[in-house]
């Protein structure tokens, strides 16, 4: 084998070799940026997760069942993320049975995802925060129009309303998840005085059928743990009105 040969044969040695540690190299760059992606990302998650940590929430469930499958899944990664949740219903939700489900599997679903009975009587929503833990913030999702209607004149006739006054009499927060067919109707006069409400803040909503439903009004509910992040500091999470 000539000089010529040999030197060739090195070459391509050494140039197979820096190919090798080029490839080395870019993957542990590839790789470091990977794993402090998914370690930031875990570490945001923890940080949700401790400031919902130690958070007593009331949630108040009233009769829009249409929108029930899109608040469960809210209410699990509530307890997912730490807060003790209690459920509170209106008298509808607590006895009626529509085509979206029977009454006794929302209640139990209820009990199964927070592990306390729902709260469906007056006398138990009026003396909930004298003999345990206060509740730091109410989170009422989702609210009907005629919820609204009702806080908004200061009505206190169903379990869910009740606790809600007893909330704003302790300067606490009150969160609204909206789902309305007249939101931009008869009860648009109710939303902007509960926008003027002091302790009052609103998950944000939006026309969820603009061409169907003209008037309708729906909370994005996957916003609610920002939404209440921002209400436990006493602030309206901005934008408030959101596009479907």
């Amino acid at each position: 084998m000539s000089w010529i040969n040999i030197n060739n044969t090195i070459n391509n040695h050494e140039n197979h070799l820096l190919k090798y540690k080029t490839f080395i190299k870019e993957l542990f760059v590839f790789s470091f940026i990977y794993i402090s992606q998914a370690h930031l990302t875990a570490y945001r998650s923890r940080r949700v997760f401790m400031k919902l940590k130690g958070l007593k929430l009331g949630f108040g469930f009233t009769g829009s069942y249409c929108v029930f499958d899109q608040v469960f899944p809210e209410l699990q990664k509530l307890v997912d993320e730490g807060a003790e949740v209690v459920p509170v219903v209106s008298y509808q939700v607590a006895v009626t049975d529509s085509r979206y489900g029977k009454a006794k599997d929302f209640l139990k679903q209820m009990e199964d995802i927070t592990g306390r009975t729902p709260i469906k009587t007056m006398a138990d929503a009026e003396s909930l925060n004298k003999f345990e833990k206060p509740i730091d913030m109410f989170i009422i999702a989702p609210c009907t129009g005629n919820s609204l209607s009702k806080l908004a004149d200061g009505a206190t006739d169903t379990p869910v309303l009740m606790l809600a006054k007893e909330l704003f009499r302790n300067n606490k927060p009150v969160l609204l998840g909206i789902a309305t067919n007249d939101g931009l109707g008869i009860s648009a006069k109710s939303i902007a005085a509960l926008l003027n409400t002091k302790n009052v803040f609103f998950i944000p909503f939006g026309q969820d059928n603009y061409e169907e439903k003209p008037n309708s009004l729906v909370a994005k509910f996957e916003l609610m743990v920002p939404s209440i992040l921002k209400a436990m500091k006493h602030q309206q999470i901005q934008p408030i009105l959101e596009k479907y």
